[in-house]
């Protein structure tokens, strides 16, 4: 019959497209974890993107569904540790950290490849093995000192915030960039939104070293998503195989160690994907604050009213309203401190000779023309379906394009590429043309309304 050649091409699209992803996620790792960066690896990081985008357009196309997308994440994430062994050994020989991570991966991976059907008890212990390890592992590398602008930034701005000054007004901190070369600038604004400095403020006041947000910030999106594996059978492989490609990744330590602050994003986007149908206010919510944490997020705004939801505007209107909201203390405090930290600051940077963009190996693009790339293809992305999946896999798609355009694009922008396109994959796609995600049900779908007829029942997370 016709509807079985139909379903067959479906699949078929549907599996190229998570291969694109996995492969994409392997290729952006292996190809970003070490720096400086040789001209092979930021090609090899380049093509990584390129993949995730065609296999998010992919899916979007004909869906996914949880069993293939299990077992895309799992061999991702144990190809990523057995690559990272072949390349470089002394990678688990000489830095230890990384050794319980990658073997906590390498299980996650397995039973996620495995185990057709694994316990909520599995998943559970598996969950909180993985943040212990992560915990522990950040432990070791917030032991040791480093010499980085983008700590030193925070850490001046916490101390500025809790003695009472604005850390956004000129002169209330004193910073040199941290670049290749002998030009070097002093920065004398903070140059992260609102949200970050609350993050990173309060592990300075509470640990006195403000890196412990971000370890905080991945730990809790870890644990969230161990939360997430217990809410059905068929949605266990997939958040486990999810939590195993965070762990898995070595710049995910990285991003605790030298301050990135794309590590506080994660865990309101993970939170943002549980609750998108059972408090979706909530959801909104959390999806602003992750959208507010990194300047450069904001392209994915546009997709929120293009997704093909009946109340998309409501939804968009108050991620929208929150991200203004972080902000209008500090404009109401010092206007143009502000705007010149968190905006001029970034529009007026340089391209860098070890950034991993098209401008790393000497193709320089306007940063105007890069954002609206990435929020077109968010758009392209994400007006086929609704739900957090899609939601998801549409930023991660746009960070990807704006981030292969930017004049400067570093391992922080690939790692969130990386973590939104595993993480994305926990939930469904659903049709929005017949129904709104506006209306709070259970957050374990039960399939009865659903539109999509290639994605079984009771598998993925309800979005």
């Amino acid at each position: 019959s016709e509807a079985h050649p139909r379903a067959s091409r479906r699949i078929s699209t549907g599996l190229v497209a998570l291969g694109l992803i996995a492969t994409g996620i392997v290729a952006v790792v292996v190809g970003s974890y070490s720096h400086p960066h040789t001209d092979l690896e930021v090609v090899v990081v380049i093509l990584g993107g390129a993949l995730i985008v065609a296999g998010a357009l992919g899916l979007v196309i004909e869906a996914w569904d949880a069993g293939p997308a299990a077992v895309a994440l799992s061999v991702a994430s144990v190809t990523m540790v057995s690559l990272l062994l072949i390349r470089d050994f002394d990678l688990f020989s000489g830095i230890r950290v990384y050794v319980v991570s990658f073997l906590v991966a390498c299980v996650l991976g397995l039973v996620a490849l495995l185990v057709r059907t694994p316990s909520r008890a599995t998943a559970l212990v598996l969950g909180a093995i993985a943040t212990i390890a992560f915990i522990a592992g950040s432990v070791s590398v917030l032991g040791t000192d480093v010499d980085m602008d983008v700590v030193e930034l925070h850490d001046q701005a916490a101390a500025a915030i809790l003695a009472g000054d604005n850390p956004y007004t000129t002169g209330n901190v004193a910073v040199m960039e941290d670049r290749p070369g002998d030009d070097l600038e002093l920065i004398e604004e903070y140059t992260y939104p609102p949200v970050t400095l609350a993050w990173y403020t309060l592990a300075y006041a509470v640990f006195g070293d403000s890196r412990w947000a971000g370890a905080i910030g991945i730990a809790l999106a870890i644990a969230l998503l161990a939360v997430a594996a217990t809410s059905s059978e068929g949605v266990r492989r997939v958040a486990i195989a999810a939590i195993a490609v965070v762990v898995a990744n070595p710049v995910s330590l990285v991003m605790v160690s030298l301050g990135w602050n794309e590590a506080v994003a994660f865990p309101a986007f993970v939170l943002a994907l549980m609750l998108w149908r059972r408090v979706p206010i909530a959801s909104a919510i959390a999806l602003g604050i992750a959208i507010a944490t990194k300047q450069y997020l904001v392209i994915g705004i546009p997709l929120l009213f293009a997704i093909p939801d009946r109340d998309a505007w409501k939804r968009g209107s108050f991620v929208a309203g929150t991200v203004v909201a972080t902000y209008l203390p500090f404009v109401l405090w010092d206007a143009e401190g502000l705007v010149r930290g968190t905006f001029i600051h970034h529009l007026t940077r340089m391209p860098r000779p070890d950034g991993l963009t098209l401008g790393g190996i000497g193709i320089e693009i306007p940063g105007v023309i890069a954002l609206l790339v990435g929020a077109g293809v968010g758009v392209v992305v994400g007006f086929r379906r609704s739900g957090a999946g899609p939601v998801l896999l549409a930023n991660a798609a746009a960070v990807a394009s704006f981030t292969l355009l930017a004049a400067r694009g570093f391992r922080n922008s690939w790692w969130l590429v990386v973590c939104l396109a595993g993480v994305a994959l926990v939930a469904r796609p659903v049709d929005g043309r017949h129904r709104s995600s506006w209306q709070r049900t259970s957050i374990v779908d039960t399939g009865a309304q659903a539109q999509v007829p290639d994605v079984p029942a009771d598998t993925h997370i309800e979005s």
